[in-house]
């Protein structure tokens, strides 16, 4: 029930990223406590603390993004929530598929606007809401240890 809930504020911060190129802070807050929830439903402190460590990581990671303005404040925001949210043993995955699912979108992105003047933007968004979903969806089915 977390994980659908969560699946659904993933679903809606892509939406508003694609739209308006950016994500407001309550849309990654509400998905922290989607995570928060289930590390207490869950009852174990090491496998919450080990998620809220890879989360730290993950903020570090896109922050230092930010500041090279290659992703932004949501982006940032969002991208550390899906980790707390899936825990530490999938944050590897979850970069990596991000990183592609983000390619894809890059190459979607720039073919779709080659020939306009202006510089396109990437909804960044859009790659860590579809890659926390699918691996909440793999860690369903079996498909994750």
């Amino acid at each position: 029930m977390i994980e659908a809930a969560a699946s659904l504020l993933l679903l809606i911060a892509c939406l508003e990223d694609v739209r308006h190129r950016r994500i407001g802070n309550r849309l990654p807050a509400a998905v922290a406590l989607a995570a928060l929830l289930k590390w207490l439903a869950v009852g174990e402190l090491a496998p919450a603390l080990a998620a809220a460590g890879a989360a730290g990581s993950v903020f570090a990671l896109f922050a230092l993004c930010y500041c090279r303005a290659w992703v932004g404040g949501g982006d940032v925001k969002l991208a550390s929530a899906a980790a707390f949210l899936l825990g530490a043993p999938a944050t590897l995955p979850l970069l990596l598929l991000m990183a592609l699912i983000g390619g894809i979108l890059a190459v979607a992105t720039l073919c779709s606007s080659r020939h306009r003047s202006v510089r396109p933007t990437l909804p960044y968004g859009v790659a860590i809401a579809m890659a926390a979903i699918a691996l909440m969806a793999l860690g369903r089915h079996g498909w994750m240890a």
